[in-house]
Formats: structure tokens, C-alpha cells, sequence
């Protein structure tokens, strides 16, 4: 009697030990650009760390790092970008069908289909992460610039619209970044790409400092 008290008491206190150990996240978590950053097998790709931020998927968020802003678009947004696009594939496929003498009814529906389908499988895989929001990164250069420019670009868009949009595109070739989802499309500073240093770390949640977040309201 005495011993199966002693080892159920062991047991006990085994227990709640385990229960005060911190839970171990099965993800990654490292610094890029000095903003706290996730990947791991549940999600897509990386970018900063929901918890630790708290992030809403319903709510636009934007963080200045330092080379980089990080974007986050709303879901709505993100939906809403998605559908624009499944929409310019029917218009693409109502116009292939006009052009064609016979059977432009049939080949348009075709074109449609194959089209929506093949725009909604690249935005789905390539720029919304796992909570179906799209993630997107500027550069603070570019971003700055605008900013510092903006009183004689905005009206120069209206007036000399040529003029304005070309200063634009060669300020952006030069100290321009994009990278949208898992994407980069435009790295001449050569910031990178924001993959963990240490693919098989682990990091247990609440450890993780830095970096400071905004949610803006939509």
C-alpha cells in the first residue's frame, strides 16, 4: 500500500511538472531584417510571428524593419485581390470568345475556366500564407522617398503622368525591393530572401523579443 502511494504520488508530481514546462512551438523562430520571424510545417512561408505580434488576420498590419516595411494585407483584401483576378480571367475569356467566328461561346467558357482556375491555384500557392492572407515587402528607401517626393509627384501623375511614373521606375530599379508570398521579384539592394538561418531549431513561445508592430484598422 505504502509503495503504490509513493508512485502514484511520483506520478503526480511528474505530471505537474509537465504541465509547468513551457509548450514547445513546432516552428522556427529568428530575426530577419529585425523583425521576429515564423516558418515551420504549418505554414506556407515565412513572416512575422502572429503570436508574438498579434497578428489578425482581419486587420491590415504594417512594421518598418531595417532595410524592409512588411505588409500584411487583411483577408478581405487578400479574398478580395483573388476574386479581381478570377474576374479579369472571365473578362480575358468573354473577349477570346468574341473574337472567334464559331464556337466563340464554348472556347471562351474553355479559356475562363482554365484560366480562373490556373490564377486562383498561383495566388493560393504562391502568395497567401495559411491564414489566406497576403504578405508583401518594400523597401524603406523607396517607401522614404515617395513620402519625401510626394508634393510635386502627385501632381505630376496628373500632369506629366510619363514624367512622374519614369522618375518612379528608375528610383525602384535601383533602391527598389519587392517580394510578395514566397516571391521575390526585385531585389537590387540585395536585402534577400527571409529564410531561417537554422532550419531545425525550436523555440518554446514567449522567448522571443523584439521588433514592434502596428495594426492599422482597414
Amino acid at each position: 500500500m505504502r509503495k503504490t502511494l509513493v508512485l502514484g504520488g511520483l506520478m503526480l508530481a511528474v505530471l505537474a511538472l509537465n504541465a509547468l514546462m513551457p509548450v514547445v512551438k513546432a516552428t522556427i523562430m529568428y530575426y530577419w531584417d529585425s523583425i521576429g520571424f515564423v516558418a515551420g510545417i504549418d505554414y506556407k512561408y515565412p513572416h512575422p510571428d502572429r503570436d508574438y505580434y498579434q497578428i489578425s488576420r482581419y486587420i491590415s498590419w504594417i512594421v518598418r524593419g531595417y532595410r524592409l516595411y512588411h505588409y500584411q494585407m487583411d483577408w478581405y483584401q487578400s479574398l478580395g485581390l483573388e476574386i479581381t483576378a478570377t474576374a479579369v480571367a472571365g473578362a480575358i475569356g468573354v473577349a477570346v470568345g468574341a473574337l472567334m467566328p464559331k464556337g466563340g461561346t464554348i472556347i471562351g467558357g474553355i479559356v475562363t475556366i482554365v484560366l480562373a482556375a490556373y490564377i486562383t491555384y498561383v495566388v493560393r500557392a504562391y502568395f497567401m500564407d495559411e491564414l489566406e492572407c497576403i504578405w508583401w515587402w518594400i523597401s524603406n528607401l523607396f517607401v522614404d522617398w515617395l513620402i519625401s517626393n510626394l508634393d510635386w509627384l502627385l501632381p505630376a501623375c496628373q500632369s506629366e503622368p510619363a514624367v512622374a511614373y519614369g522618375y518612379m521606375a528608375t528610383y525602384f530599379a535601383s533602391y527598389g525591393y519587392l517580394r510578395i508570398g514566397c516571391i521575390t521579384f526585385h531585389d537590387p539592394l540585395g536585402v534577400g530572401n527571409p529564410d531561417p538561418a537554422t532550419p531545425t531549431d525550436t523555440t518554446s513561445t514567449g522567448t522571443v523579443g523584439g521588433g514592434g508592430g502596428r495594426n492599422y484598422p482597414r
